[in-house]
C-alpha cells in the first residue's frame, strides 16, 4: 500500500512539474506543413534526423516511415508500461500527407512494451513531454526544407 501511495505521489509531482507547450493541431498530434517540398526529400531528412538520434528503421511505405529505439536508463524502467520489461521500445511513426504541393508532417510517438510479441502492449504518449523532442525534430526538419527552398529560388534567378 505504501508503495502505490509513493508511486501516485510521485506521479502527481512529475506531472505537475512538466510544463510544455502544446500546439493545437487538427489531430492532436505534432505535426508541420510544407510548401512546395517533394515528399521524398521531406522523408529523406526525417531519416537523417532520426538516425543521428540513434532509432532505427522499422518499416517504411510511400507515405509514412517508422522508426523505432529501445529505451535505457531510468527512464524506461520508471515507466508502469514496462513494470514486466525493463527495455521498452520507443517507436515513432510519421505520416507524410500531400495535397496541392503542401505535405503535412505527422508525428506519432507511442511506447511499446514486449516488442515483436503476440504480449505487445503500445501505450499512447502524444500528450507525454517527450513528445516536445519529436516536435523539435519537425522544426529542424521545417526550418532545413524552407532554406534549402530559398537556396534555390535564390541561385536559380
Amino acid at each position: 500500500m505504501r508503495e502505490r501511495i509513493f508511486d501516485l505521489v510521485l506521479c502527481l509531482l512529475l506531472t505537475g512539474c512538466a510544463i510544455t507547450n502544446r500546439d493545437i493541431t487538427p489531430s492532436e498530434r505534432q505535426e508541420i506543413t510544407v510548401t512546395g517540398t517533394d515528399p521524398i526529400f521531406i522523408g529523406m531528412k526525417l531519416k537523417d534526423e532520426m538516425l543521428k538520434l540513434g532509432y532505427s528503421i522499422r518499416e517504411q511505405s510511400g507515405h509514412s516511415i517508422a522508426f523505432e529505439k529501445q529505451i535505457t536508463g531510468w527512464t524506461g524502467a520508471m515507466r508502469p508500461e514496462g513494470r514486466y520489461n525493463m527495455q521498452p521500445n520507443s517507436r515513432v511513426t510519421y505520416t507524410l500527407i500531400e495535397q496541392n504541393k503542401t505535405v503535412r508532417v505527422v508525428a506519432d510517438l507511442k511506447i511499446i512494451t514486449y516488442p515483436d510479441s503476440r504480449f505487445e502492449r503500445v501505450a499512447d504518449t502524444v500528450q507525454h513531454p517527450d513528445s516536445t523532442s519529436i516536435k523539435e525534430i519537425l522544426w529542424q526538419v521545417e526550418h532545413y526544407l524552407e532554406n534549402q527552398k530559398k537556396e534555390t529560388l535564390k541561385n536559380g534567378r
